[in-house]
């Protein structure tokens, strides 16, 4: 058979990797949860959301295993190719996180044509990629999530920029962000720029 998608125990799903990838419209997301502040949030939508599958990359203080959610599949530690296919498969990376700057995740994300629904901390964190980057604000007062927030922002999201044009727009603007080219000489230009700096 296909390539199983493996949990966070390493054993097959139900779930064929192309299925996944294919399967456009299906609403899966993949979400980062290191930071506590976005925990709340993800297992409230979590459970909000039973129309959408979740997609649980890496780990962290809290295991959504243990929410009992049918619509949640933990994924464990991936390796980095392991990781660019849960980007390429999932409709959206949900990043509701403060004090982590711009996260790689979100430029792996991006790269891979994937949505990006995060806080205006991220994406004022990097400006020429804000326009790629859909926003919502974290709860100010601790303890409060604000789901419904959240809950709107993410359908928003999923219904404007999962379509196959706009993933592909997103790799496209990502590919021209980061490529090698552009970055070395985004750092030979802050080199040159120093008056000090006299190439030999």
């Amino acid at each position: 058979g296909p390539p199983w998608l493996a949990d966070g125990a390493g054993k097959p799903t139900t779930d064929a990797a192309y299925f996944l990838c294919a399967n456009r419209n299906k609403r899966s997301l993949t979400v980062d949860m290191t930071r506590p502040e976005g925990q709340a949030i993800l297992r409230e939508l979590a459970a909000r959301t039973r129309d959408v599958r979740w997609l649980f990359a890496g780990w962290g203080p809290d295991e959504p295993a243990l929410w009992h959610l049918p619509n949640v599949i933990c994924l464990g530690r991936l390796s980095q190719p392991e990781l660019a296919q849960a980007l390429v498969a999932a409709d959206v990376l949900v990043l509701p996180s403060s004090g982590e700057g711009f996260p790689l995740v979100v430029q792996e994300a991006l790269a891979c044509g994937t949505a990006v629904l995060s806080t205006h901390e991220v994406r004022n964190a990097c400006p020429s990629a804000a326009g790629l980057i859909a926003v919502e604000e974290l709860p100010s007062t601790p303890g409060q999530t604000d789901v419904e927030r959240w809950d709107a922002s993410l359908r928003r999201t999923v219904s404007s920029g999962s379509n196959d044009s706009s993933r592909r727009g997103r790799a496209h603007q990502a590919a021209s962000l980061w490529s090698w080219d552009h970055c070395a000489g985004e750092y030979l230009a802050m080199l040159l720029s120093d008056r000090q700096y006299q190439p030999s």
